[in-house]
């Protein structure tokens, strides 16, 4: 009896599992979380310009291994090979050189690569070497087989030496684990001299110091894409070195009475260009030494501090547990329900999102401002790395539904910026209280106004104001003293011409919407009438948006599809020419109605473009492009959604199912260009979710078509807004009908404030078109001129 009461219990706990398993929607597994989803690898082959290494949600030191030394230059001119090291990984490569502290995710041109650690055993070697000879140097081969990233955590085995690697981080903090094989020379080397883009003359002075025999403290200042950077750091190991040596490989002029010492070795202080230090230790099998890595834009003294609030103890294990909840806790922002493949492509795609702009406050608040003195940051957290030509379009916008708190001290830190800026303008593209200036527009000014148009406040009102216009009226900057001159930037006086007066004249119309809302009516029809800018550069005869010289005539010859030499940056005619988003009703009216700008996004979707007409762009590449239309860079990521403003999105439908189809896989080569900070992989969110912010500033999303089942997004007011796209596969990508919060909606726009509101937007979707969803004039989305 008690044998058949066991086999019949046995069946039904059997029977409970399987309709319980039953009852879980597909990729809504119980025992996966967001994290387990994150596929970092995504994006480290080729274009992606990604990094597979551990960090925390916008934390500094993102700790990542280095696959090779190519420099920006050998002495002469630029050497294109190194574009591809943007982030220093690449998943082809071979080797590995050692693991640094400092990145960029994504991005077309370079820095950092701060304070590369990379353990040895056997002889000393201080040069890196080359992957055509690894015996040469420091580096080793390695093996994808053996190599594992998680959000927060990084492992690898170093073949050449036997060394396991395992690495996770905090915001201010690398923290290393070295499994090290049975030896008497065992090496930690900390080199001072590599770098990502580095070059000959790059580090402009460094410096090490052994405090004891368990602690390291140094910086160095370098002269890069940042011209004047400091980084500090302290470095703790788990147990004590058994000696040290600490080199300085160049040819002094001036020794003084340094002379008097042996400094190479078990001497405690080193200084010049070209500093590393070795440690030695003898480790039995399998015994670890842990490393501590600290970093600080203020002072060592500052690295030490993060150094003990950060990691106290030395529990590795525990400081990745830290980091895994971390990301869970942001990833969990937004909770979907799709296929393995696009829930692994989503969550990654916020993973990379979440990686900048980085903390550069330390944990006292105090940082490195841009006139390089050191500040306090007051009741807010200062932020680093803002690549705002890229992000002011969709990753921004993300952060005002789910990093609204984050928003506010990012624009503290822009207006921090503004202040200790000697030409009292905001950002640009800056990083580690450097401007470097790179690309064009006064993007911070679209980031500030969206977020005060939705309602996030949390900073000086005015200032900010005061700020915006500063930027906008700064003459000597980038051709805005000619913009204000002849109503357009002039190609004969100013480079990319046609970009920048199609981007200031966006941006103008964002100060606009500010000076209206506070009521500064003055301000307000100043920038009004700027915003209308772009008029001044279109052709009506070719029809597109042309560069025009001072002298009020056309720059010839014309070829729109060439992305040199005719006024715009990183693309052509066809593609920029569509950069109004503040006024697309009125560029229609330009073009000759609607027809024309449908006629104008079949052609381009489906045109063949030359090798020779992107040949002198990096950024713009074949495997970003459908057509001539550019996925793989910016300023295109608004133009599938364009059909919206002329009567048809459900043509929009279809060009985000082939984008979302064909440009993002979940592999090493899954992005089809530079991820730049998270702008590709946002765009990616947003049109899963099914709307982008096509204008940001108008408090509308454009809707195009979800390409999830069904998504949750937790909003920090505490309330949830469920978006759920019903009979969506593979063939139902248009939509038949939208009910917001039970009612019928037809609009092709939803507002920001029906989104922080809570609610749900349920999309019914099937295998062909319905063409009367959305297309009517009072149903399309904002346009200055309707």
């Amino acid at each position: 009896m008690t044998k058949q009461f066991n086999y019949i219990f046995f069946c039904l706990i059997i029977f409970g599992a399987v309709l319980i398993c039953a009852e879980i929607p597909p990729g809504m597994q119980q025992d996966k979380t967001p994290y387990d989803y994150v596929n970092p690898f995504i994006g480290t082959d080729d274009m992606g310009h990604t990094f597979p290494g551990a960090s925390v949600p916008f934390g500094l030191v993102q700790l990542s291994p280095e696959t090779d030394t190519v420099p920006y230059s050998y002495g002469k001119g630029y050497n294109p090979e190194v574009y591809r090291y943007c982030s220093g990984y690449q998943y082809k490569d071979k080797t590995i050189v050692g693991f640094s502290h400092t990145h960029f995710s994504g991005t077309g041109h370079s820095d950092l690569g701060d304070f590369l650690i990379m353990p040895t055993v056997g002889e000393l070697k201080l040069e890196p070497g080359s992957k055509d000879n690894p015996d040469s140097g420091y580096r080793s081969r390695y093996s994808h087989n053996n190599e594992e990233a998680h959000p927060g955590y990084y492992s690898v085995k170093l073949d050449d030496y036997d060394i396991g690697v395992e690495l996770t981080a905090t915001e201010r903090m690398g923290f290393h684990k070295y499994t090290f094989p049975e030896t008497k020379d065992g090496h930690i080397i900390l080199d001072l001299t590599t770098g990502i883009y580095n070059y000959e003359g790059k580090v402009v002075w460094s410096s090490l110091r052994v405090e004891h025999d368990r602690l390291v403290t140094g910086f160095r200042q370098t002269n890069g894409w940042a011209r004047t950077r400091y980084i500090y750091f302290a470095m703790a190991f788990s147990r004590p070195m058994k000696s040290y040596g600490l080199r300085n490989d160049e040819k002094l002029t001036y020794r003084g009475f340094w002379r008097k010492w042996h400094e190479d070795e078990n001497f405690p202080e080193r200084a010049g260009h070209r500093v590393k230090g070795y440690f030695n230790f003898e480790t039995e099998k399998d015994e670890e030494i842990l490393v501590k890595f600290a970093l600080s834009s203020v002072s060592t003294r500052n690295a030490l501090e993060n150094l003990k609030t950060e990691i106290p103890g030395w529990d590795f294990a525990e400081v990745k547990k830290r980091a895994k909840d971390s990301w869970n806790n942001e990833l969990s922002r937004i909770a979907v329900q799709a296929d393995e493949e696009r829930k692994t492509i989503f969550y990654t795609a916020m993973y990379h999102c979440f990686l900048n702009p980085v903390v550069y406050s330390d944990v006292n608040g105090e940082y490195r401002g841009l006139d390089q003195n050191i500040h306090k940051a007051n009741e807010f957290t200062n932020y680093t790395i803002f690549s705002l030509w890229d992000t002011f379009r969709a990753l921004h916008p993300l952060y005002t539904i789910i990093q609204q708190k984050r928003t506010n001290d990012i624009i503290n830190s822009m207006l921090a910026h503004y202040k200790q800026s000697v030409h009292k303008i905001l950002p640009v593209w800056s990083h580690h209280a450097n401007e470097n200036w790179c690309m064009i527009g006064y993007h911070s000014v679209p980031v500030i106004v969206d977020a005060f148009m939705k309602g996030i406040r949390g900073y000086d009102v005015k200032r900010a104001f005061k700020a915006v216009v500063a930027s906008a009226q700064y003459d000597p900057y980038d051709g805005i003293g000619y913009y204000k001159k002849y109503g357009y930037v002039p190609e004969d006086l100013n480079n990319n011409s046609a970009s920048k007066t199609l981007e200031y004249a966006y941006d103008d119309w964002t100060i606009y919407k500010f000076a209206e809302a506070i009521g500064n009516e003055k301000a307000a029809k100043e920038f009004l009438e700027r915003s209308g800018y772009y008029k001044n550069l279109f052709d009506e005869q070719t029809k597109f948006i042309r560069a025009k010289n001072s002298d009020g005539k056309w720059k010839t010859p014309f070829d729109p599809l060439s992305t040199a030499g005719q006024g715009f940056i990183e693309g052509n005619a066809w593609n920029y020419s569509l950069y109004v988003p503040h006024d697309m009703r009125g560029f229609i009216r330009l073009l000759g109605g609607n027809d024309k700008l449908v006629n104008w996004l079949d052609s381009l979707f489906i045109m063949e473009v030359s090798e020779e007409s992107i040949a002198h762009s990096e950024d713009v590449t074949r495997v970003g492009m459908i057509g001539n239309y550019v996925h793989g860079n910016e300023p295109s990521h608004h133009i599938p959604y364009l059909y919206c403003y002329a009567g048809k999105p459900w043509k929009t439908q279809e060009r985000i199912h082939q984008i979302v189809n064909s440009m993002y896989k979940a592999a090493p080569d899954g992005l089809c260009g530079n991820d730049d900070c998270g702008q590709m992989s946002a765009w990616y969110i947003f049109s899963s979710l099914g709307f982008y912010p096509v204008c940001p500033g108008s408090n509308e999303y454009v809707i195009g078509s979800p390409c999830i089942d069904k998504a949750v997004i937790n909003l920090e007011n505490g309330k949830q807004f469920v978006v759920e796209a019903k009979n969506l596969n593979r063939q139902n990508i248009y939509i038949q009908g939208v009910r917001l919060n039970g009612k019928p909606y037809n609009h092709c726009y939803i507002k920001h404030s029906d989104i922080m509101n809570g609610g749900t937007l349920i999309f019914e979707m099937g295998p062909a078109p319905n063409k009367t969803w959305g297309s009517g004039i009072d149903n399309m989305p904002y346009s200055l001129v309707k």
